[in-house]
């Protein structure tokens, strides 16, 4: 797919980050946008900037977790815009900690956003795309852990191998463990040590459809990192901490 303009662009987790940056990006192509995510404000704002900036922009508040609601996420943009050609999967969001301390509440969250959303996404919208027999893309947002198993992050890690705003009934009452204040510390120095903005992100990601690049990778210095853990697997080593490549994460 290398022409936007006039395209029709759904994109999830829009609210924020990523999601707002691939919506601005489509919206300085020309692109007419779906918009969706669980954080309704965040979610008006993005519409609002991108309507300034000229498109078309429709906000559907969203739960990907929910496949009734991304089913509906599929009707609303065929019957607004007739068609659908680039899909971001983007929506996400993480928990850290030793795994035993996560709570039945952090799998089901992290999992039914991270994967389950994913798996939505896919299933609700791809058949429209090939129906329509015209170019068309899917972007699912992995981050790193997609790649590697940093420490502290279990849930977040096994998720990401296969929404900020968690729901209420899958919160948790307990305070935060010690382990879970320092995978939020460490996961802060990581985002921090990479130095590419959101904006950053979506201009390499648009580059990538167009070029038709299945893998985007947006830090090839990680890949280190990730030959590292191949390396444990062909060799049966035992795993090696991936931020042992990264010391001003680790420390």
């Amino acid at each position: 797919m290398d022409q936007f303009d006039g395209k029709v662009a759904v994109i999830t987790g829009a609210g924020s980050g990523f999601g707002r940056e691939f919506a601005l990006k489509g919206a300085a192509l020309g692109m007419k946008l779906v918009l969706a995510d669980v954080d309704v404000k965040g979610l008006a704002e993005t519409v609002e900037m991108t309507r300034g900036l000229g498109a078309e922009a429709l906000g559907v508040p969203t739960n990907v977790a929910d496949a009734a609601q991304v089913d509906a996420l599929a009707r609303t943009t065929i019957d607004s815009y007739g068609a659908v050609h680039l899909l971001f999967n983007n929506a996400g969001v993480g928990t850290g900690g030793f795994v035993w301390e996560s709570s039945a509440n952090d799998w089901a969250w992290v999992f039914g956003v991270n994967v389950m959303g994913v798996a939505n996404g896919v299933r609700a919208f791809t058949p429209l795309m090939l129906a329509q027999q015209e170019p068309a893309h899917i972007v699912n947002t992995a981050s790193v852990a997609g790649l590697l198993s940093a420490p502290g992050m279990g849930v977040y890690n096994a998720s990401k191998h296969a929404e900020r705003a968690r729901p209420e009934g899958l919160r948790n009452d307990d305070p935060l463990t010690a382990s879970q204040r320092m995978a939020g510390k460490q996961l802060t120095k990581a985002v921090e040590s990479g130095k590419l903005s959101a904006k950053q992100v979506a201009e390499l990601t648009f580059d990538a459809v167009r070029e038709r690049r299945f893998y985007v990778l947006t830090h090839p210095k990680i890949l280190a990192s990730v030959q590292l853990r191949f390396d444990d697997i062909t060799q049966r080593r035992n795993p090696t901490d991936p931020l042992s490549l990264k010391p001003e994460v680790k420390g």
